[in-house]
Parts: C-alpha cells; structure tokens; sequence
C-alpha cells in the first residue's frame, strides 16, 4: 500500500529530523527550504550552524532512499528560522 504526507518543521537552533510519521513509513521525500537556510546531514552526525550541506532559502532537497529519510538531520544555518514544506511518500 501507498502512503502519501505532507508536514510543515520550523528549522531553529535545535537539530531535528523528519517526524515520526514519516521515518519508517517513506521511501522518499522532497523537502523545501523556505525563509532562512539550514544545514542538514544524512550521515547519522549532528548537523551545526557551521558543519552539513548548506541549503539556501528556495532549495529543494530530494530524499531518495528510507535510509535518507529517516537520517536526515537540520538545523538552522545563520541565525533565523526556516520552515521545512515536506512531502512524503512511499510503500510500506
């Protein structure tokens, strides 16, 4: 069965990762960066304002694999907040 979501994240100077709703149920993901930039990590690390791949306000992040999905890690890159639009999907 296919499963489809969609969620809103505020990236601040806390990491975070996808919500719970969404590891271990997609395959997938498209992640948009609006607002502010952040810096995220798929590697199991924390990302910090300093250290991960930069991701610009209007960056469009694909998540291709599980494993992505639910490694991936963000934080807020220069001190403002941004919002994450995340949609999901993927075959459980």
């Amino acid at each position: 069965m296919a499963y489809r979501a969609f969620q809103k994240i505020t990236a601040d100077a806390t990491v975070k990762t996808l919500a719970d709703a969404i590891t271990n149920k997609h395959s997938r993901a498209w992640v948009a960066v609006e607002g502010a930039a952040i810096r995220s990590k798929t590697d199991g690390g924390n990302p910090s304002a300093t250290d991960g791949i930069p991701w610009p306000p209007g960056s469009y992040v694909e998540l291709e694999s599980q494993d992505e999905v639910n490694n991936f890690k963000f934080i807020r890159r220069d001190g403002a907040d941004a919002t994450l639009q995340v949609e999901s999907w993927g075959v459980l």
